[in-house]
């Protein structure tokens, strides 16, 4: 699947942990990202409450003594396991115009979606952040690094003059998410093109026009 390859094999940054990450390839980029793969994999096939730090080290083939110094706990790999994806399969793209940048991020957005996999392993983690406060507190990084780089999108759409002055571009990616999470989450409907064409059009006009606006 063509997502789930980026993450196995295209990381952009080598250590996952939340203690700090080091520069990016060579050995430890390799090493994230088999470590990450394996939680993928291991999620998918078992569900985030039997994510074990011994059986993830086996899957990728690395030294169990390396998996715990660099992510510490399962809650560790989730978070980076979310920062991989965001860096990776749904990166927020600049392509020095408001529609690219829409069109960029949709494609992604729907590719990730459509990766069976990995889509099992990001809904382990929802689930999981309900009941478990480590859980809940990768996600909520995730979604804050998210928000801050949508605004920073948005920003440069107004900047242009592509939105109006005061558009708020965390209101506008809750927006532009919506129909794709509940869909994923809630119905258990499939994602596919019509979903991605009409969330970008119904979005987009409705940020031109000012809805937006704080």
């Amino acid at each position: 699947m063509e997502q789930q390859s980026r993450l196995r094999e295209e990381p952009s940054a080598p250590d996952g942990s939340a203690k700090g990450r080091a520069r990016p390839g060579g050995r430890t980029a390799r090493v994230r990202a088999a470590v990450l793969a394996a939680v993928i994999d291991e999620i998918a096939e078992n569900g985030y409450a039997a994510l074990n730090m011994d059986r993830v080290a086996a899957r990728a083939g690395v030294g169990r003594t390396t998996v715990y110094r660099r992510w510490g706990t399962p809650e560790g790999l989730a978070a980076d396991l979310l920062a991989l994806i965001g860096e990776e399969a749904m990166p927020m793209p600049d392509t020095g115009s408001l529609e690219g940048d829409l069109r960029a991020f949709a494609a992604t957005t729907l590719a990730a979606h459509q990766d069976e996999r990995l889509q099992a392993a990001i809904q382990g983690v929802i689930s999981a952040a309900s009941r478990e406060p480590a859980a809940g507190n990768a996600l909520q990084t995730f979604y804050n690094d998210r928000n801050r780089e949508a605004a920073a999108l948005i920003d440069r759409a107004v900047t242009r003059g592509e939105l109006p002055p005061g558009t708020d571009g965390v209101e506008f990616f809750r927006m532009f998410a919506a129909p794709f999470c509940y869909r994923a989450t809630i119905t258990r409907e499939p994602v596919d093109e019509g979903v991605a064409e009409r969330t970008l059009a119904m979005v987009l006009a409705a940020a031109r026009a000012g809805v937006f606006v704080r």
